[in-house]
């Protein structure tokens, strides 16, 4: 079901789907007394973050000023496009799309029951018993 609801909003045009990757890789861990951190240096350790943190929100705030120049200011740039943003065009495409969808099912459907009809044949065809008789005496 989801996944048919993913191909409809591709479909319309409100998503795109690209590549997910997970890696489920199980690491064995233990605590390092070499790393464990003195007073001091976790100081020192909190300013080097800081300033990290600084660089990372001064990188964000450029980027936004940038997309608000490219986009307008409230805008994100992911809007959905005009021909879906109002009701009725949406209603449209999503019944194009709910048609072509099922057109794609039933060619399916279609074509697997053709193959299990062709398999059914081939093994009906080969399925041959031998029998002899044997006259009473």
């Amino acid at each position: 079901m989801f996944l048919q609801a993913l191909e409809l909003c591709r479909a319309a045009g409100m998503v795109s789907l690209g590549q997910v990757a997970l890696d489920g890789t199980k690491v064995r861990a233990n605590a390092s007394l070499r790393k464990a951190m003195s007073y001091g240096r976790l100081t020192e350790k909190q300013k080097v973050l800081a300033d990290e943190v600084s660089a990372l929100l001064a990188d964000a705030n450029a980027i936004d000023d940038a997309e608000n120049a490219r986009f307008g200011k409230d805008k994100r740039g992911d809007e959905l496009p005009p021909e879906v943003a109002r009701r009725e065009s949406r209603l449209v495409k999503l019944a194009e799309t709910r048609a072509a969808l099922e057109a794609d099912a039933a060619a399916l459907a279609r074509k697997d029951a053709e193959k299990k009809a062709r398999d059914k044949a081939l093994v009906s065809g080969y399925s041959c018993m031998a029998t002899t008789y044997h006259k009473a005496k």
